[in-house]
């Protein structure tokens, strides 16, 4: 029987989890297939995970890392749950409107916003590191949208792309906001409460902008967000808590840089997705520039808060 030291498990934890995640965006598609809407689709999936989330509080007992007033901690909750869900709910329409791997990328830039929203926070210049990244990242959007430059601009699918951008953007404001919170009441309850929150939200949504489509729910459909509930949301979650814990957030942090690369893999193989030679130096262009933020501990400190708190859109 092969035994395996707690090492390589939390390598294998840690790849599964960045896996799951990868997979969002294609669990949504098959999803979308099936005639469910974005609308119903953000609401099934946080009515799914929440009380897996719940029973996770119960199982794990996590110990708090600092000092936070009830009130406090519900505000933080409450503003995280708020952010969370536009995140989400950005992130699955850009996921409706182009491909997959294209929006995934595009979202894995959300390091260098969360360096620029810091610095505007803060009242300081962002740092030179940053700003080159920032460059470079956003050129490889620029090369996976527009591989052949301008002439592709009348066939670009600009909502799509602005969708996944302002996913981006939302999940970096979403991580900021969140640290002391998330550091205070520890990861499994901060994600249980503010998914709860977030759940609110999208049974408002629900209520407000459902339309005859959005109660067409056929039973492959659904099958496919509990799918992406489970495989995507909450089984990733408790995978990467546990291998963070155990290899530290610095190793965690390098093997998550492959996630995109992850995505593209299962579109080309489920959804048939592909990229083109202009759009693959996009998508290295981005991975590296990400990577590049790793040493000015973006990435990393991302991490950290999956040990005292955080989640991944």
């Amino acid at each position: 029987m092969l035994r395996l030291s707690p090492h390589t498990l939390a390598l294998i934890m840690v790849i599964a989890a960045t896996a799951g995640f990868a997979a969002k965006g294609v669990f949504a598609k098959l999803a979308y297939a099936q005639a469910m809407t974005v609308t119903s689709l953000v609401l099934l999936r946080f009515a799914m995970a929440v009380p897996l989330f719940w029973a996770g509080v119960s199982l794990f007992r996590q110990q708090k890392q600092g000092a936070c007033t009830q009130i406090t901690a519900w505000k933080g909750c409450i503003i995280g749950g708020v952010l969370f869900f536009v995140a989400t709910l950005c992130d699955f329409t850009a996921v409706s409107l182009i491909d997959v791997g294209i929006s995934r990328v595009i979202l894995f830039t959300f390091p260098v916003w969360v360096i620029f929203i810091n610095a505007v926070r803060d009242r300081t210049l962002p740092p030179g590191r940053a700003l080159i990244c920032f460059t470079a990242a956003y050129f490889g959007v620029c090369l996976l949208v527009l591989p052949d430059g301008l002439s592709d601009l009348s066939q670009l699918n600009g909502a799509g792309v602005a969708w996944s951008l302002a996913s981006a953007v939302t999940y970096a404001v979403y991580l900021v906001n969140a640290q002391e919170t998330m550091k205070s009441i520890g990861s499994i309850h901060y994600t249980a409460l503010s998914n709860t929150v977030t759940m609110v939200c999208a049974v408002i949504y629900f209520a407000l902008t459902a339309e005859a489509q959005d109660w067409v729910w056929q039973p492959a459909g659904i099958g496919w967000v509990a799918v992406l509930a489970l495989i995507s949301t909450v089984i990733p979650f408790f995978l990467l808590l546990e291998g963070v814990k155990r290899i530290g957030a610095s190793q965690a942090s390098l093997l998550t840089l492959f996630g995109p690369g992850v995505t593209l893999g299962l579109a080309f193989l489920i959804l048939g997705e592909t990229l083109s030679p202009g759009q693959g130096v996009g998508f290295v262009l981005v991975i590296l520039a990400i990577g590049m933020i790793r040493p000015g501990n973006v990435i990393e400190a991302g991490l950290r808060k999956w040990v005292t708190g955080g989640r991944s859109v």
